[in-house]
């Protein structure tokens, strides 16, 4: 089971901080998804770049590389970021920051987002299209199970 996202609408609702983002709009951003039938939104910055989910960051898988927005853009410094740009490099996936334009995501192979609370979520439709096959990708598969087993054995040697 996957998240179906709704793209974005227009530049400028991405907050710059998160400390800003209600003063900014993305506060609209959960309920034009609700109307479309989305799980969440993509929020753009400025520059009509993707910045992140509404309470995600944002990856996509194309031609075996992890790319997600820089921090520059805007968005949120997140620890489960964090983690999968040090570890994707385990399974020889190249992990890079890079701008990204709405038209990337729609090119995507996979689209995922990542959070503390959620873990690592696979995106199957944007805008009502399936995103790759319409199902999890093995990256976003793969990528998920690694995180999981990371946070067993920490667990497991905090015990």
């Amino acid at each position: 089971m996957g998240r179906h996202l709704v793209g974005p609408a227009r530049p400028g609702l991405a907050a710059r901080r998160r400390e800003d983002d209600l003063a900014r709009g993305v506060g609209v951003c959960p309920s034009r998804a609700e109307r479309a039938g989305a799980d969440d939104a993509i929020v753009l910055t400025t520059h009509g770049e993707v910045g992140e989910a509404t309470s995600a960051n944002v990856f996509i898988v194309r031609g075996g590389r992890l790319l997600t927005p820089p921090l520059d853009s805007g968005c949120l410094a997140g620890t489960t970021r964090e983690w999968l740009l040090a570890n994707a490099a385990v399974h020889d996936l190249a992990a890079e920051e890079a701008s990204l334009r709405p038209a990337d995501l729609v090119q995507a192979d996979e689209i995922l987002l990542s959070s503390s609370v959620a873990g690592l979520v696979a995106v199957t439709r944007l805008d009502g299209q399936p995103v790759g096959r319409g199902t999890a990708g093995p990256t976003t598969l793969l990528l998920r199970r690694m995180r999981e087993e990371w946070i067993d054995r920490v667990s497991l040697a905090r015990a």
